[in-house]
């Protein structure tokens, strides 16, 4: 009668190993699940965010500063300028969260250096690397301008006698 006990409670014992087995099994499967529905919700959100910089070339008025300034490396006129910096500072700001996404492990490596010569795009024109050198460096955490910086092509700063110069330097003046 107490074998029958030891047996029975044997069988329990690895029916409860078995479950637990089932368990961890099923767990896996469920974080595997979530990491590929992050990472799809991740592409998307990135996907969204270049439509919507991409979809303010509707505008005729951007379409050209973002051409004059960007392809044509024309001097802007000021509003064409800001129109251009908040197109610029968009796209530096939706790289800024994908290297985010990469320093937290969420995307490949690969994948960031694709985005990083994409964002070396934007920054190749002579507006865009003077911006970058007056206020993307203090704008952005220190990680991401180190990141940039040790990009090919950003690091060369232009002048101090441009447009954007003249508007930074009135603004100290007037604060100072």
């Amino acid at each position: 009668d107490l074998m029958n006990w030891d047996a029975l409670g044997a069988i329990a014992e690895s029916l409860g190993a078995v479950g637990v087995i089932l368990t961890l099994v099923y767990l896996a499967t469920q974080i595997k699940h979530n990491s590929a529905l992050l990472r799809q919700s991740q592409i998307d959100a990135f996907n969204q965010g270049l439509q919507n910089l991409f979809s303010r070339n509707a505008d005729e008025s951007v379409m050209q500063a973002e051409f004059k300034v960007f392809h044509a490396f024309e001097v802007p006129t000021e509003y064409e300028a800001y129109m251009a910096e908040k197109q610029l500072i968009s796209a530096i700001m939706l790289y800024q969260s994908r290297f985010i996404q990469y320093n937290e492990g969420l995307i490949e490596s690969e994948e960031w250096e694709v985005d990083k010569r994409a964002l070396m795009l934007w920054l190749q024109s002579p507006f865009a690397q003077e911006w970058w050198s007056i206020v993307g460096q203090v704008a952005f955490p220190a990680d991401f301008v180190e990141e940039v910086q040790s990009s090919k092509g950003v690091e060369a700063p232009l002048g101090g006698n441009s447009h954007l110069a003249e508007i930074v330097k009135r603004l100290e003046d007037s604060t100072g």
